[in-house]
């Protein structure tokens, strides 16, 4: 037999043939794979795919937009509960091993020996990291072993902290989230240090199966698992036994939640995004760019208001069109009733300022409606009354009497919070409510500091979610009247004045090549004979704009329109260009404004200041044109006195007085300065160029104030400002409306129309549908600031004239007003009164008169 010590020796033997065969694969393996492991500095330098995110000007969140939704955040600011969740769900000897647990490692051989598959894997945390920055996830031994290297190599050179801090950026938690950061938002719409310790206990079980066993998708699974890790992190004493059994009675249901934009400018929002896109392409979207815009978000909420507010009044001065929907209740009761208009009204989600709410009761007098959280709410039917209908022969029913004439049971109908007021402040809130429908028609502001053209506050429509097309931007319609003060300026430009003499009466145009026949009319059919520009302009005269427009020719109108940055091949060649029947954007009409309110310079809108990279390095910054640099000396302002006297309609008023205290009557010689005050950096300006005469801008602008001051614009004396000029715009059968008006500050342009060209209805004019529109911005971008006064440019003189004949009135004459004139074009004195032969009546003749 042999000897036991030969048994001995021969398995040293083979047990060391079978460590240095193992050794030598090892090294083989190693030495194989090494070459193709990527560097651990790679990792530091692989950014990480972050979604792009639009700010306003003082960096509020508009939106986001990119396919995974992620927010980079330090290991410092991860609450402890979450990284010990993790930590105990995935890796709890995490800070004991070198990146390879080999007690994890051995229970996945077994695995594969007894079935011949990995089924649960023995990945740390660090290898983990290593398969999601650079691996497959195909189960392979060739994969693992790449896998284990690259671990031991990342556990080398990072710390155990620098790596829990890129895994837990990293990590893929279902429903588009990567990263912990963005999981605690799109699972319960909250930042990481609100997270309770079933919340973390619950995001750190989604590495395992994010999409299949979330608790969104499936809250039992999602809730077993949870449940599992809080007693995994009972047993590693990371939390105490109350803290245990408090998390585990939280329910695991939860819903994905949107990241809700600090500023409501979903339009701006779009033309933000298509300028990065246009820069960066599809980059854009995942490299963490954060691009600060030029909105102001106290006034974009102002816009906003503003222009829901005024087309839902708009809206219901035309009828009720009925509820959005009905719901059957009959036989239903208590929770069942709750239960089917919570349901159906998840379909009804908030427009603009108006929820849906299902009518549960009513009487003669009140209703009692549910909204989508089962609140119970009352209408009043004081605040249901304007609802009657239309009828095919655009007339009205009747005006009705009580509740059930308008609603019945089972109604879904939109409501208006009311705001509290001397009549109601006695009410709770939730009766406080109004009737309401979605409007049919849509409208746009645009309002722009005209010195620099950076957009303050923009909105395309009632309410983004529902149009996306943008009515400030895109398309164009025709503005109408507002268009004149650009034909009325080119007049000044051409030598005539503020007191040129045209004909107020019927025109017929016959086109000498068509021979067809054209008679524009004006708006009320009143021809009041030879008229003075300035009263032209405030009263909208349209053949006195067709008069002056032949007069100076429609080329040189034309050419002349590039000073305000018009594109003449995309204006009408013909005298209807008079009466606004180009197609422009209300931004394009916004832009040539501010020609008129800083004093006569060319600036163009912009709203995106710069472009930061995921690192906050600046990667684009606006150089704008500024009208005016600072300091802008020749600026004076002037806050309003308690005893000066506001504008009124006062028809003897000196409009044309260059001493006279209103801003809209001296006009605008100089701009204001740029508003840096708010920016995060300091903007590069650079000069803009001067385009016209100060002289014609401050006299237009002094004519477009008597729009407001005795015009069709006189409903914005409600401002008491003096400091305002604007014009009004209307289009044939009342299309259109618009209302373009500014101060020195702020320039803003507001249509209403809608999408497809319909008449707004009977009476409704710039002046009543898209005027209040302007006025209720106005009040609030103007709140709290001084009126701004210019002095007027030199050469200007102001002196008295025959307001019938528009030459220097005599010094006796009672009826004289005032006029500006550039120091060349003062008229002279009026011809005496010439007496016709066997006529006891004078007649005087103007020479001014075409």
């Amino acid at each position: 037999m042999p000897k036991p010590q030969a048994f001995i020796l021969f398995f040293l033997r083979i047990a060391v043939l079978g460590i240095s065969v193992a050794i030598a694969g090892i090294s083989g393996t190693v030495l194989y794979l090494n070459p193709s492991l990527p560097s651990v500095e790679s990792i530091r330098e692989i950014p990480l795919q972050t979604p792009l995110r639009i700010f306003s000007k003082h960096q509020q969140l508009i939106a986001e937009f990119g396919e995974k939704k992620r927010t980079p955040v330090s290991i410092n600011d991860v609450p402890k509960q979450l990284t010990n969740a993790f930590l105990a769900a995935e890796d709890s000897r995490f800070f004991q091993h070198h990146g390879v647990d080999l007690k994890s490692m051995s229970r996945a051989v077994a695995e594969l020996v007894s079935s011949g598959r990995i089924h649960t894997g023995g990945s740390t945390i660090t290898m983990q990291l290593a398969k999601n920055y650079f691996l497959s996830s195909e189960r392979t031994f060739l994969r693992k072993g790449k896998e284990v290297l690259l671990a031991l190599k990342l556990e080398r050179e990072l710390s155990k902290r620098e790596i829990l801090e890129l895994y837990l950026n990293k990590i893929y938690l279902g429903n588009r989230a990567y990263g912990i950061a963005a999981a605690a938002q799109v699972y319960y719409g909250k930042p990481l240090n609100d997270l309770t310790l079933a919340e973390c206990a619950m995001l750190a079980g989604l590495p395992k199966a994010p999409s299949s066993t979330n608790p969104v998708n499936n809250p039992v699974r999602a809730g077993e698992r949870r449940n599992w890790i809080l007693g995994r992190m009972l047993e590693l004493e990371m939390i105490t036994g109350s803290e245990y059994a408090e998390a585990i009675k939280a329910p695991p249901e939860t819903q994905t939640h949107t990241v809700e934009g600090q500023v409501d400018a979903g339009y701006v929002a779009e033309m933000a995004r298509q300028f990065i896109y246009a820069k960066f392409g599809e980059a854009a979207y995942e490299s963490g760019y954060r691009v600060y815009t030029t909105i102001d978000e106290s006034l974009q909420a102002a816009a906003n208001d503003a222009l829901q507010r005024g087309l839902i009044t708009y809206d219901q001065r035309h009828g009720y069109r009925g509820p959005e929907g009905h719901l059957s209740l009959d036989g239903l009761s208590g929770a069942a009733v709750w239960d089917k208009i919570s349901k159906a009204l998840q379909v009804y989600p908030k427009r603009g300022p108006l929820i849906a709410a299902a009518v549960l009761e009513l009487n003669d007098r009140q209703a009692t409606l549910l909204d989508v959280d089962g609140q119970p709410l009352t209408l009043h039917f004081e605040n249901a009354r304007w609802a009657r209908r239309s009828t095919s022969g655009r007339g009205w029913t009747p005006a009705p009497t009580k509740l059930p004439e308008i609603l019945k049971k089972g109604d879904i109908v939109r409501l208006q919070a009311l705001p509290a007021n001397k009549d109601n402040a006695d009410l709770p809130n939730n009766d406080r409510w109004r009737l309401a429908q979605i409007p049919a028609a849509q409208s746009a502001l645009v309002s722009l500091d005209p010195n620099t053209g950076a957009v303050l506050a923009l909105t395309g429509g009632y309410d983004f979610a529902l149009s996306k097309f943008n009515r400030a931007t895109q398309g164009g319609r025709q503005p109408g009247s507002s268009f004149k003060p650009f034909i009325y300026a080119a007049g000044l430009a051409k030598g005539l004045t503020p007191a040129t003499l045209i004909n107020d009466a019927p025109f017929v145009y016959e086109d000498p090549w068509t021979k067809q026949v054209w008679r524009p009319q004006n708006s009320s059919a009143d021809y009041q004979g030879p008229m003075r520009l300035r009263e032209a302009l405030y009263r909208s005269k349209n053949t006195v704009s067709v008069r002056l427009l032949e007069q100076i020719g429609v080329d040189y109108a034309l050419n002349y329109l590039k000073k305000f940055s018009f594109d003449p091949a995309t204006l009408p060649k013909h005298l209807s260009l008079a009466l606004g029947t180009a197609e422009v954007t209300p931004l394009q009409l916004a832009t040539g404004y501010s020609v008129f309110a800083n004093g006569g310079f060319q600036v163009e809108p912009w709203w995106v200041s710069r472009i930061e990279n995921d690192k906050g390095e600046v990667v684009y910054s606006a150089t704008p044109a500024a009208a005016c640099l600072p300091p802008c000396d020749r600026l004076t302002q002037m806050e309003t006195e308690s005893d000066t006297s506001t504008a009124t309609a006062d028809n003897t008023s000196n409009s044309g007085d260059p001493s006279a205290s209103s801003a809209s009557q001296t006009g605008v010689s100089t701009p204001a300065t740029p508003d840096n005050a708010n920016h995060h950096e300091t903007i590069a300006y650079h000069q803009a160029m001067s385009v016209e005469d100060p002289r014609i801008i401050w006299m237009i602008d002094s004519m477009m104030g008597d729009v407001i001051k005795r015009g069709t614009g006189s409903r914005a004396l409600s401002l008491k400002r003096r400091d305002l000029a604007g014009k009004t715009g209307t289009t044939n059968e009342q299309k259109d409306a618009w209302f373009a008006g500014f101060n020195p500050s702020v320039v803003t342009c507001v249509w209403v129309g809608f999408d497809t060209p319909v008449s707004l209805g009977r009476g409704e004019f710039g002046g009543t549908a898209a005027l209040p529109i302007w006025i209720d911005y106005m009040r609030e971008a103007l709140k709290d600031k001084p009126e701004i006064i210019f002095v007027p440019p030199e050469g200007l003189v102001s002196v008295k004239i025959d307001p019938a004949t528009g030459m220097l009135a005599s010094p006796s004459q009672s009826n004289a007003i005032f006029e500006t004139f550039p120091k060349e074009l003062v008229p002279e004195y009026s011809l005496p009164p010439i007496i016709l032969p066997g006529s006891d009546e004078e007649m005087s003749i103007p020479e001014q008169l075409f």
